[in-house]
């Protein structure tokens, strides 16, 4: 089945897209909130994502939780004809799930076009601010 990768939240991809200053502001943000609310279980995290959706208004999304421990990233994709999924790899916290599920909440809004993968850099500042706002 065609999937549509909708994110990927990675130190590396990140350093090819955002200057050297804003990857750094976020590994930061990264390590300052690694220890607070570390998910370790899927439950766990799918519990604080119900709480996430409420606030955007995302109910009546299909959105699943899954751990991937073959890397440290983390993404939203979208299968056709199925739900969206947040993938967490070994970091795995309240602060990537917030970001990834910023990105679902901008495709459901906007859609992705041209110019939303033109501003990339742009939309990952902002998931990471929305993240950060929202982390406690």
């Amino acid at each position: 089945m065609p999937e549509i990768i909708l994110a990927v939240s990675s130190c590396i991809l990140i350093r090819h897209i955002i200057p050297d200053v804003l990857n750094s502001l976020r590994n930061k943000a990264l390590v300052l909130n690694h220890n607070h609310c570390v998910y370790s279980t899927e439950e766990e995290a799918q519990r604080d994502l119900g709480i996430e959706k409420d606030k955007l208004g995302l109910n009546n999304l299909e959105i699943k939780v899954r751990f991937d421990d073959k890397n440290e990233t983390a993404a939203s994709k979208l299968t056709v004809g199925g739900p969206y999924e947040i993938i967490l790899g070994t970091v795995r916290n309240r602060l990537g799930l917030g970001h990834e599920l910023y990105h679902i909440y901008k495709h459901e809004k906007h859609g992705y076009t041209f110019w939303r993968w033109l501003f990339m850099p742009v939309e990952e500042w902002k998931a990471t601010s929305y993240a950060l706002q929202n982390h406690k």
